[in-house]
C-alpha cells in the first residue's frame, strides 16, 4: 500500500477535485464501477472490484459503524453505495459488509486514484453480543 503525505497536498476545499467526474477522463473510471443495465452502481462482493483500463493507485479504508437502533446507519452506507433505500425499518442481524469504490482525483495531481471503502454496519442487537469488536477496531498502531 502507498502512502502519502496528506498535509502537503490539503486545499481549502478538500483534496478532492470535484469537477473531474464531469470530465471525458473520468467516464471510464466511472462506468467500470456501474451496472451496465441498470445504471446504479455494481455491488461487490468481499473480493470483487472494478476491472480498470489501466493500473490505478487504490487507498483502502475500513469504516465502522456502530449505534443505536434506527440511527440510519444502514441508509446512509446504501445511499452512498447507490443502492435503493429501504422504507420499511428493520434491524440489521449481525454485521453487514458494503465494499464502495470511489474513483476521483486528488487535486494537484494529474492521475485519478481510487477510494476502496469498506463499510461494517453493525446494529445495536449486534455490538451488545459481540461487545469485543468495538475495542478492537479502535486499536491505533
Amino acid at each position: 500500500m502507498t502512502k502519502i503525505k496528506l498535509d502537503a497536498m490539503v486545499a481549502p476545499l478538500g483534496l478532492v477535485d470535484y469537477n473531474w467526474t464531469n470530465t471525458a477522463e473520468s467516464k471510464q473510471y466511472i462506468m467500470a464501477i456501474m451496472d451496465k443495465h441498470a445504471s446504479v452502481r455494481k455491488k461487490y462482493g468481499y473480493l470483487d472490484r472494478p476491472v480498470f483500463d489501466r493500473k490505478i493507485k487504490e487507498f483502502s479504508y475500513k469504516v465502522i459503524l456502530s449505534g443505536k437502533s434506527g440511527s440510519g446507519k444502514t441508509s446512509t452506507v446504501a445511499k452512498l453505495a447507490g443502492h435503493e433505500v429501504q422504507r420499511l425499518y428493520r434491524e440489521t442481524p449481525g454485521i453487514e459488509q458494503t465494499t464502495i469504490f470511489w474513483p476521483c482525483r486528488l487535486i494537484g495531481s494529474k492521475e485519478p486514484v481510487v477510494f476502496k471503502l469498506k463499510f461494517c454496519d453493525a446494529g445495536e442487537g449486534c455490538m451488545t453480543r459481540f461487545n469485543h469488536i468495538l475495542p478492537v477496531s479502535l486499536f491505533q498502531h
